[in-house]
């Protein structure tokens, strides 16, 4: 047995009575009542027994043997169930009786070849009929339970004599449960060996063409004309073939051919209320028509308007006068509420949805009623809601190749639920965009669904990154942060949907997304694996780009000579492409990580001189500043000088600017350095006015960048948004300002500069450098007093630095050192 057949049965045992029990519950404990007693006559006669010895026990053997013979020979015999017996009960209308026959017969094992699918066929046919009489809210799952036992007893055989019967019940059942494609070819089946039930299926299949996903209405026509042919059709078959009729014609856009048809069912006819409803529908069409081709003017609206109103009337006559079935009631409350919401009135056409969703179950008007419900909820911005009202219509649906709907399609679902997706992904709802995906899952193929949802997860992540160029740096490093996370998710997503094509062209595409999505994300483990599958299937598209990223993803994660040797193979292969310029800088970058300057450097100087690159590329940019970030930690200043300003130069507004400054400022102060100490040493030169005059003047310069970084970053650090590289800038600015108006001899400069240094940092060991230059600072202009007291500050600021401070991370002393140098000077 299958495990869906097994869960079906389970459902439907659960309202049937089950088999009478036997009493082998009885019969054991009177078997085990039996040794009790051969117990307590033992005790009481053992020397009896000891005499009687092996005969006793022999006899006593046989007595119970006897005992338990006639014991179990006294209790009645289950009578075996047979399928004629099921069978019987289900002709006389005994629908439980007969499933409960139908469970024992499986359960027995008994039966013979022919005789297979007769339990499926008893099950299924009893389903079906209790189906008839089922409320509305359960009929199409009860259609649906009977149609599966149908489906088993047609594959292992319907019982001798029974065919036609089981070909016919598993064609309705399919058709009530609203499987239109799957009845089709049962009922036409049906059709040629079931003459007594023709006319009947030719109007099953005139309503399995009418309400297909994609409708053949002049199939559908053609099978009416077949059923209303039958001159014996009683009157309330004749009426409903009628009001079939004129649903057809209907949609055909044959309006005044479907009015007509709709005169001739009397108001007295049992169908009358779904006549009406299709009168209803027409109405509505025409309302439409009229809203088509009106000029906007208010008389052509009245007109619409009235035709909308006539509408409900007719509807609402429809509801009160159904009395047979609930159908006509749930179509007419779900038309009810279209008119509503085409008249504009969304609130009220939103209750009239809720209230035929509440109350008509799994009809296909409550599904209906759902997706429009969700669609109103969605303009009112109840997006949550929406969402619920859709989750609830697909849950009702057992498949996607299952899904009938006479007022929605399974396309117009999923365009409906994608369009969602898109507005809220403009909308930057990406969390419900998500959502959304995730509903709808079941009803696309699983490539599309992994499509959709790292769209989503790198729209967003792109979204974020954009709102971080407009945010303070902590702020933005965050928003960063959140967009690496949803490009690691999307490169998880696209890795799936790689496996899922291993075997397409699509595959290296995949591959390629979910790198990049992986590389964008900062994930670099991922990425490396991923890039290199990509490279063994690709061998020339993109090449250049993903050596250069698998240098870059190997670089970032420790793995420097392999990053070299996909950096070299970059270069080597594609030389003009603009991926080597980039890989080059990567290289320069991995050889100064490696502390081999002598390697890097010639890899920048090909940048910059070669013939594919221009100043404004961004590899052009990088490697003049990586050239000079080379020159100047090689000492070589008037080489660095002249590369920095050149950057400034061009790159004034670049993020790098402030750092160009920075490393600039430190190269004009560290050469006026040098050339005060080469002065010193060469007494002709001690007094060459030039000289003097070119170590002011690059003190002057440096003076001037580091005011410049300390204005850019000094504005920044009010927000407390400075990275911890600006944090060392700004403060190393703050305090060679004052070491240069010192140097200048410019001494009320530098105490002011180094006054403010110390109040910016009051708490951190390096304010101990600035109070010992702010006191050689009042030495010098002969105020011995102030310079005491500062000293005397620099105490009182040593015991309040936290103990755990850096001293030795950002200045030269430890802080007992410190203490021990500033008692010294202060006694000087």
């Amino acid at each position: 047995m299958s495990p869906y057949r097994m869960s079906t049965t389970a459902q439907l045992s659960s309202g049937f009575s089950n088999p009478p029990a036997t009493d082998n519950g009885s019969r054991g404990q009177s078997l085990r009542g039996l040794p009790r007693a051969v117990a307590a006559w033992a005790a009481g006669h053992r020397l009896q027994a000891a005499l009687v010895g092996v005969a006793g026990v022999l006899a006593l053997g046989a007595l119970v043997a006897t005992w338990a013979a006639m014991t179990v020979s006294s209790q009645p015999v289950a009578e075996a169930v047979t399928l004629e017996m099921a069978l019987e009960a289900l002709d006389r209308g005994q629908y439980a009786e007969a499933q409960a026959l139908a469970r024992r017969l499986q359960e027995q094992g008994s039966l013979a070849a022919e005789e297979y699918g007769g339990p499926a066929f008893v099950l299924g046919a009893a389903a079906a009929l209790q189906a008839d009489q089922a409320w509305q809210q359960k009929k199409t799952s009860q259609y649906l339970v009977a149609s599966r036992y149908l489906e088993e007893a047609d594959r292992r055989g319907f019982p001798p004599g029974r065919s036609a019967e089981g070909l016919y019940l598993l064609g309705r059942s399919l058709y009530q449960a609203g499987q239109m494609s799957a009845c089709r070819p049962v009922l036409q089946e049906a059709l040629k060996v079931d003459q007594e039930r023709a006319t009947e299926i030719h109007r099953l299949l005139a309503g399995a063409y009418l309400g297909d996903a994609r409708p053949n209405l002049d199939l559908a026509l053609a099978e009416n004309a077949r059923y209303l042919a039958d001159r014996r059709l009683p009157p309330t078959a004749l009426h409903q073939g009628l009001v079939q009729r004129a649903q057809i014609l209907l949609r055909q856009g044959k309006l005044n051919a479907s009015a007509a048809t709709l005169d001739e069912v009397p108001q007295q006819s049992s169908v009358y209320a779904d006549a009406l409803t299709v009168r209803g529908q027409l109405l509505i069409d025409e309302a439409r028509a009229l809203a088509k081709k009106g000029d906007g003017s208010h008389d052509a609206k009245a007109e619409v308007e009235k035709k909308y109103r006539t509408a409900i009337e007719t509807l609402r006559t429809a509801e009160s006068r159904d009395s047979f079935t609930a159908q006509a009631t749930s179509k007419a409350r779900f038309l009810t509420g279209i008119c509503l919401q085409e008249m504009g009135d969304q609130r009220a056409a939103l209750a009239q949805f809720e209230r035929t969703r509440t109350l008509h179950g799994d009809s296909p008007e409550a599904i209906a009623a759902a997706f429009q419900g969700a669609e109103l909820l969605q303009q009112m911005g109840r997006d949550r809601e929406a969402l619920d009202a859709c989750r609830w219509a697909l849950s009702a649906i057992p498949a996607p190749e299952q899904f009938h709907n006479p007022y929605v399609s399974l396309d117009q679902v999923r365009k409906r639920l994608q369009s969602a997706v898109q507005q809220y992904v403009r909308g930057e709802q990406f969390d419900l965009a998500l959502d959304t995906v995730r509903l709808m899952t079941p009803l696309l193929p699983k490539t599309r669904s992994l499509e959709l949802t790292a769209e989503v997860y790198q729209t967003r992540a792109q979204s974020l990154l954009g709102q971080a160029e407009q945010l303070p740096p902590r702020q933005a490093e965050a928003a960063r942060q959140k967009a690496r996370t949803d490009f690691r998710q999307a490169g998880r997503v696209l890795w799936r949907l790689a496996k899922l094509q291993v075997a397409t062209r699509q595959y290296s595409e995949h591959l390629w997304n979910s790198a990049a999505a992986y590389f964008d994300g900062r994930d670099y483990r991922n990425t490396i694996p991923v890039l290199r599958k990509y490279l063994d299937n690709e061998s020339r598209q993109r090449r250049p780009l993903a050596l250069l990223r698998l240098g870059e993803a190997l670089l970032a994660n420790g793995e420097g000579d392999k990053a070299l040797a996909a950096f070299d193979e970059c270069i080597g292969s594609f030389p003009r492409d603009a991926s080597a310029y980039r890989a080059r800088l990567l290289a320069a970058r991995a050889h100064l990580e490696k502390n081999q300057p002598q390697k890097a450097e010639p890899l920048l100087r090909e940048n910059l001189t070669g013939d594919y690159v221009t100043p404004a590329s961004r590899e052009f940019r990088d490697s003049l500043l990586a050239l000079a970030e080379v020159q100047h930690g090689a000492r070589r200043y008037a080489e660095a000088t002249v590369r920095l300003e050149e950057f400034l130069e061009r790159y004034a507004d670049a993020p790098q600017a402030v750092f160009a400054r920075y490393l600039l400022a430190d190269c004009c102060r560290r050469s006026a350095l040098a050339a005060e100490e080469q002065r010193r040493k060469s007494p002709a030169r001690a007094e060459s006015a030039a000289a003097r005059d070119e170590i002011h003047g690059q003190l002057r310069q440096s003076l001037e960048e580091y005011k410049a970084v300390q204005a850019a970053l000094g504005r920044r650090d009010e927000g407390r948004d400075l990275t911890a590289l600006e944090k060392s800038m700004l403060r190393n600015a703050c305090l060679a300002i004052g070491s240069i108006y010192f140097d200048l001899g410019e001494y009320p400069a530098a105490v002011k500069a180094y006054s403010a240094a110390v109040n910016r940092y009051q708490h951190h060991p390096e304010v101990l450098e600035a109070y010992v230059q702010l006191a050689a600072a009042y030495r010098e202009m002969d105020k011995p007093a102030e310079a005491r007291s500062t000293l005397e500050q620099a105490k009182v600021a040593l015991a309040r630095i936290k103990t755990d401070a850096p001293f030795n991370e950002t200045t030269n002393y430890s802080r007992q050192q410190w203490s021990e140098r500033l008692s010294t000077l202060t006694r000087m």
